[in-house]
């Protein structure tokens, strides 16, 4: 679990499919949840903790958890692609 996945609206200025693990905060805004004005996302792990983290790639290696690994376009509503595929679905 997380904050809201930001890719709901393309209104709202954001693009999960935008940023890469290596990119700049100024990049890394537009893939963040909008929750905390797109500076980073509290996320849930299964262990029970909560982190705050600064990047949407803080899923198992470095999946972004707003997006599914094998989009093969800009999609939000996929499944995992396998085991190590975190996907956050937007709900609005």
């Amino acid at each position: 679990m997380a904050d809201l996945n930001p890719g709901i609206s393309m209104l709202r200025k954001a693009d999960p499919f935008r940023p890469n693990p290596r990119s700049p905060m100024s990049e890394m805004r537009y893939g963040n949840s909008a929750n905390h004005e797109r500076e980073g996302q509290n996320v849930l792990y299964g262990d029970g903790h909560v982190n705050y983290e600064p990047s949407p790639f803080c899923g198992p290696f470095e999946d972004n958890i707003y997006t599914g690994q094998n989009a093969a376009s800009p999609n939000l509503m996929v499944s995992p692609a396998g085991p190590g595929d975190a996907v956050l679905l937007p709900v609005d």
